[in-house]
This record gives C-alpha cells, structure tokens and sequence, in this order.
C-alpha cells in the first residue's frame, strides 16, 4: 500500500474519508482483486480490449504475487500471475505493475522494485494470451510508486515518486539502463507526481507535502541523455493543488489536477494543455470540497478527437459517491458529463483510478475501494431517481359545508368545493353554530374537547384546541377519483349548569379533478 510521508495532516486525511459517504452499489462490471496492494494500471487496443496489471497481497511474508488480466469488450477474465526471477519472501517484491503496448502483438508488463533497486518485465508477443518468465534490468530510481511506462525506442520509461521524483530508462533487448533522481523537487517532499509524453519529449508533473502544496513539472528539453538532469528543464511552477495526471497524444499533452479556487482547500478539478514550455489556462470541470484528497484520471484516445478525465464526487439528486466523466470531442474547449460507476467505502486515496478512451466513446476504469480492485466500462450508470415535481398550490378556492345537528347547533365540517389537483394540499376544519330558528328561545352552548382528522381510512391528526383545522397532504391523486374526510367530534353541551359529553363523526369527500 502507498505510505504518505509527509506534514499533510493525518487528521485530514481521516477526515477525508470518514466524508466519503457510504454507498454499498454492486459493482458495476466486477472485482479483479479483493485484496490488492497497488493500484491497477490500465491500458486498452485498437479492438477496446483492456490489459490490467497490479500486485496483490501475500500470505504472510511471502512474495505479492504480479497479477495480469485481459478483459474483451463486455467480457471478464481470470487473472494470471506473472513470477518475479528468484523471488522468495516480501522484501522481492514489486512497487507496482505497469502494463504498455511494444509494436505488433507485443505487450509488456513492468514492475519496478524499490527495495531490490531493479525493474523487472515480462514479455508477451501474441497480444497478451502468454509471458515469458520475467527479465531483469538493475537499474530503477529506487521510489516506492511508480506512476506510468511508456515504450520508446526499444527502452521502457519509467516515472516514480517516493521519496522525491525518479525517472529511469531501461533497455528491452539488453541487460542495461540507467537512472537518477531530481536534485531538489522542492521543500516538504512529493505528495504525487504523474509522466506524460509531449510528442516524444517526457514531462512530469508533481505536487509537493508543503502548504499551499505548489504544483511544479520538468520537461525534457528534447536533447541530451535521458537520464542526466541537465537534459531536463524545472522545476517550474504551474498552480497550487494535488493530484496532477498527465495524458499525452495527437492532440496534444493535457493535465487534470485537483487545484485552489479562491477556496481553503483545493476544491476546483481543472485540466491544462501543455503549450510547449508551460501549461496554458485551467479549464473548471467540477467544484466541489466532497472529494478532497481523492484523486483522478486523464485518457486521451488514440486520434486525439476524444479527451475524458474520471474524477471521484458526490452527484445531486440523491447524494451518491461516483465516478463522475468529463468527455471533450473539441480539444478541451468543453466537455460533457456522464456517472460510470458507483464507488464504495474506503475509495482509495491518491494516484487511484486509471482511465483509457477510444475514438468512438468506448473505454475502461479501473479504481480501489473496500470491495478490492474493481473494473468498469464508460457506459453510463444509471441517475439518481427522478425528483418529484413541485407540490401544487395549496387550494383556496371556495369550500363546502357539511353539517349535523347537536340539540341547538350545527357542527360544520369545512371542505374545498371544487376539484382538486395531484398532490394538492388542503385544509379541512371543524367548527359550530347555533340553529337559527331556535337561537332566541333556546340556549346553551357547546365547546369542542378533540377532533380527530381521518382521510381515506387513515387518522392523520388529534387536536385538542383550536384551531380545529389542519391541512391535509392528500398525495397523488388519480383523475376523477373521490376521497372520504371525517372528523370525529368529541364536544361539551352545555345548558344552564348541566353537561353533557357528545360524540359525533361528519363525513363528507374531495374529489379530484
């Protein structure tokens, strides 16, 4: 698993979890792994097919194995384990699992190993189907994350980070390469860095662990030994934020980050285009504090006509935690956004999710939470549920009366006259008057004690003191339908000093128009 280093403060990053919310969705594809130990690096052919490899936990203290899986379009897979040449216990195994494309058939698979100090890779020439067992280059920077592989001009280029920035170059058919770390990548150490291709030129870019958590990169300046920091140019300052990832391709060299928007914390998911020496202008896709810490992908598709960006978020609507994706068909100008996967408890932090993008839409994710490893395509999830639409006005057209008698008075029940509207609400009321023809020659009075309010079958309130009146929520009503109201009535009728306690229940409908 990854180690975080530095002064970023621990309770903040407790915190950052503990606001992920708990969302316990099914998988949207399925699990590869449920337990890895890295993150799973991804990479996708011409016929959309996705090439994952990791590392995954141990028994004991034995060696975590190197996992590789090929999954078809709609398809699933069993993984297969790639052995590392002589390894035996803990200490031999890989930093992480890198998979890249060599010409033809040719995949490769590429663990750096930290604590060995080497890089060892397996080759397989029939499109991933088989491996051969492993081959060893001692050369590696010696970080703990390796971030991304690129295969160029018969060596592998390796990215890492922790501690500091590494970069190495490895040769494929030859027992040799060569390797060094940044001198000074800035105070505070590196919180996470991501390697991308401008043309054929590798620029990295990083953050650092020191408030305000500068984002910098160094680019290759196109001349001069790969591995000698003389060849390089930065470190240079692009923005202050986390979680910078890089894609490279035909349409250029593009980079998401999560960054400072006039905010406390940096909130703003925001993408830059490499413009040769510097990176231009952020483009805001997502602002939003409910995914702090937690990091996301950038995949551009082999033309170039299609640039997608995963980034973890709360949506509205009914508060899920999912994977949201931000797809440019303009060059970054704009994007649209769709939900591809649900994501669980404990959504691994950091250099997560890895992304692929075809030119016809079509892609994987592949991402850690609780539940493991787990696989998704592009295809959308479905929304939250659809909200209901706003409640109608509450009616205050004219009412009807319903009335019974109780010795000298009428007690009223109070209705609307006319029809009423879905889910309009209304108020129903109780109240008294004495009878006309007898109100000069009989007296008396009546006080009310409770009315009990009922629609439908159903008691929705007891009221023991005025007003007796309450609004009734009738909920969806279909056309033309009738609804029965009452109001049971307990009162006191009083006639010179005697009393006497009276029940009465009046019945009247509403009807719906």
């Amino acid at each position: 698993m990854k180690t975080w280093r530095a002064t970023l403060s621990v309770a903040a990053m407790v915190l950052a979890l503990a606001a992920l919310p708990s969302t316990s969705a099914a998988n949207d594809l399925f699990t590869l792994d449920a337990k890895p130990v890295t993150d799973g690096h991804l990479i996708a052919d011409a016929a959309g097919n996705a090439y994952v490899s990791w590392t995954s936990d141990a028994a004991g203290t034995g060696v975590e194995p190197v996992k590789f899986c090929k999954i078809p379009p709609g398809g699933t897979c069993s993984p297969i384990t790639l052995p590392i040449p002589g390894a035996s216990s803990l200490v031999d195994s890989a930093s992480g699992a890198i998979p890249v494309f060599g010409t033809g058939s040719t995949v490769y698979v590429v663990a750096p190993r930290r604590a060995r100090g080497d890089v060892i890779f397996w080759t397989s020439t029939d499109g991933g189907a088989s491996f051969d067992g492993g081959q060893e280059r001692n050369e590696y920077s010696g970080q703990t994350d390796p971030t991304e592989v690129f295969s160029q001009g018969g060596s592998l280029l390796i990215g890492a980070f922790n501690p500091g920035i590494g970069f190495t170059s490895v040769d494929i058919g030859a027992p040799s390469g060569s390797q060094f770390s940044f001198a000074d990548p800035g105070s505070g150490g590196v919180l996470s860095s991501s390697m991308g291709l401008d043309g054929a030129n590798p620029v990295i870019a990083y953050s650092n662990f020191a408030d305000p958590y500068p984002l910098f990169f160094y680019r290759y300046k196109g001349s001069g030994p790969l591995t000698t920091e003389s060849s390089w140019e930065g470190p240079k300052f692009i923005a202050n934020g986390y979680e910078p990832r890089l894609a490279g391709g035909a349409a250029g060299l593009f980079m998401v980050a999560q960054e400072y928007n006039g905010e406390s914390n940096p909130s703003a998911v925001s993408v830059r285009k490499f413009e040769g020496t510097a990176f231009g202008a952020p483009k805001t896709l997502l602002n939003d504090s409910s995914n702090l810490y937690a990091g996301g992908a950038i995949a551009q598709s082999p033309s170039g006509n299609r640039l997608a960006v995963a980034w973890p978020s709360v949506r509205s609507g009914d508060n899920a935690y999912v994977m949201r994706l931000f797809t440019s068909t303009d060059g970054g100008a704009s994007y649209s956004e769709s939900q591809i996967a649900h994501i669980g408890d404990g959504y691994a932090l950091g250099h997560n999710p890895d992304l692929t993008t075809t030119d016809g839409g079509g892609g994987w994710l592949v991402f850690r939470d609780a539940s493991g490893l787990r696989i998704a395509d592009l295809n959308p999830i479905a929304g939250p549920p659809p909200s209901e639409p706003p409640l109608p006005p509450i009616y205050k057209g004219k009412n009807k009366e319903v009335v019974k008698k109780v010795g000298n008075f009428l007690i009223v029940l109070r209705l609307p006259k006319s029809c009423l509207q879905s889910r309009q609400r209304f108020f129903v009321g109780v109240g008294k008057r004495k009878r006309k023809q007898l109100s000069k020659r009989l007296g008396g009075e009546i006080r009310f004690t409770k009315v009990v309010f009922i629609y439908d079958g159903k008691k929705l309130k007891v009221k023991k003191k005025k007003p007796f009146r309450y609004l009734i929520n009738p909920g969806p009503l279909a056309p033309k339908s009738v609804h029965r109201v009452k109001a049971k009535v307990t009162l006191i009728l009083t006639k010179g000093e005697k009393e006497k306690k009276i029940k009465r229940t009046i019945k009247g409908t509403v009807r719906a128009c």
